[in-house]
């Protein structure tokens, strides 16, 4: 991956602070709403987007994956045989062992909504084997 880590992860500390609300807080505010639930789910997601020890962001194509998670996946499927594949939303990698049963298919979504503002996001070195239109 290229481009400054230390960079992106600064950008990630600033878009947590603006985007999200302590525990604590978001109790108080929300104790009696209905939307408490709602309010917690989402400030959840964006706690995990921007923790840079969870989230990854990383370019490939035109999408923003969290390649935290891809790397990680690719180290556990490591002896398998794999297809990557870069479609409109996603990127897809299937794998699968000869002689048993063991497969399945990994969907990375696109995250780039999250990170929209962001200057400092790297670019992905992934082998695709097919590119979907």
């Amino acid at each position: 991956m290229s481009a400054n880590i230390d960079l992106l992860k600064n950008e990630m500390r600033e878009a947590k602070v603006l985007k999200t609300l302590a525990p604590s807080v978001l109790e108080k505010k929300f104790a009696n709403s209905s939307r408490h639930d709602e309010k917690q789910r989402k400030n959840d997601l964006l706690l995990f987007m921007y923790s840079p020890s969870k989230t990854m962001p990383a370019k490939i194509g035109s999408l923003v994956i969290n390649y935290k998670l891809y790397e990680s996946f690719m180290k556990k499927i490591k002896g398998f045989q794999t297809k990557t594949m870069l479609g409109k939303n996603c990127l897809k990698v299937e794998y699968w062992k000869l002689g048993n049963r063991s497969k399945g298919v990994l969907e990375l979504q696109d995250i780039s909504y999250y990170f929209e503002s962001f200057k400092h996001i790297p670019n992905a070195e992934i082998e695709l084997d097919v590119q979907e239109a």
